[in-house]
């Protein structure tokens, strides 16, 4: 039986109408494609003329910044900057007033006058025989750091104070090698809130003020290494800082700190290289605790019960008490015969 052929489409191999929709709404046309990649070519031209013009103005900015640089002559300067803008004033970052070299006997009130008081960040004052801080040491607002060394503090006063409005960003107050009779006024004022520490060192200083605790806010560190303490006022013991240093003075008893109040925390107590011969045989609180104390290297010949409840640990390396061995095993736990690791 022979079997008859289906019939074909008489669509089929002829595009239907929905195909050609299709195909006629995609194909861009030669002018569509030709005003596209103009826009892409105008396009990438902009781009590289801005950021070539761009690289031109800074490349001009440093040049003209490089020019005012070189032009620039500020005795004492260590660190001068360039900024593109410039106000006339000399962008010194770090000043150095050394009066040997400028043969001068202390900062005036003119030595800033030149400088952009918003860029200058440390000043230091070095080898000045008569020095009187001027007021218009309260300009430098900029300042992060003031260091004094080897000179004679003749004068700084509260007008020419640090102070917690006229510099608020100060980190660090250090004074070394200087001699004065007391403790400026000058530093004794509210310092600023992001003061970390003020560190006295080699000077001169024979007496502390009993209210530094009322005075200045809590500090990382207050040092006074190496001056003429013979004694500590007991109120020293109230300043609530970390570290609270003495190191190198001529303490050879230190009866106030028997007067801790109750419920008093020192975290660290630096003695070392003093005089001192004992500690007070008692503590009139015994909730009062030492965290840290340092006695290396003075001459304690013994420990005080208090030593093995008030305190976690005491360093004693180089003294007359660590040369014979200790047969109480609280007190061995507590105080360290070998050298303290540095940091």
């Amino acid at each position: 039986m022979a079997v008859k052929p289906k019939a074909r489409s008489s669509t089929m191999g002829n595009p239907t109408s929905t195909d050609t929709q299709v195909f006629t709404a995609n194909p861009q046309s030669p002018d569509q494609w030709k005003s596209l990649h103009a826009l892409l070519r105008w396009k990438h031209a902009i781009t590289v003329a801005v950021f070539s013009l761009w690289g031109a103005i800074v490349l001009l900015l440093h040049l003209l910044a490089v020019q005012r640089a070189a032009s620039y002559e500020v005795l004492g300067c260590r660190a001068m900057t360039r900024p593109w803008f410039s106000n006339g004033k000399v962008p010194c970052a770090s000043l150095v007033h050394d009066c040997h070299a400028q043969n001068t006997t202390t900062p005036d009130q003119s030595s800033f006058d030149n400088l952009d008081l918003d860029i200058l960040a440390t000043f230091s004052i070095a080898h000045c025989p008569g020095l009187e801080m001027p007021p218009s040491f309260q300009s430098l607002g900029s300042l992060v750091a003031i260091h004094v060394y080897n000179s004679t503090i003749v004068s700084w006063d509260v007008e020419s104070s640090i102070s917690a409005t006229a510099h608020p960003r100060l980190l660090s107050v250090v004074l070394v090698r200087l001699q004065m009779v007391k403790v400026p006024q000058g530093v004794l004022q509210p310092l600023p809130a992001t003061v970390l520490g003020v560190q006295f060192s080699h000077t001169n200083i024979k007496t502390l003020p009993n209210d530094l605790y009322l005075r200045w806010h809590p500090l990382v560190g207050i040092f006074f290494d190496y001056g003429e303490l013979a004694d500590i006022p007991f109120q020293m013991f109230l300043s609530p800082a970390h570290v609270l240093s003495f190191v190198g003075n001529q303490i050879e008893t230190i009866p106030t700190l028997a007067m801790l109040p109750a419920g008093a925390v020192i975290p660290e107590l630096e003695l070392t290289a003093n005089p001192l011969k004992e500690l007070p045989a008692t503590l009139m609180e015994p909730t009062a605790f030492i965290i840290s104390m340092n006695v290396q290297h003075t001459s304690i010949t013994n420990m005080p019960e208090w030593v093995k409840t008030n305190t976690q640990v005491v360093w004693a390396y180089g003294t007359p008490f660590c040369a014979t061995p200790m047969a109480d095993p609280t007190l061995a736990s507590r105080v360290m015969c070998f050298e303290r690791p540095a940091g």
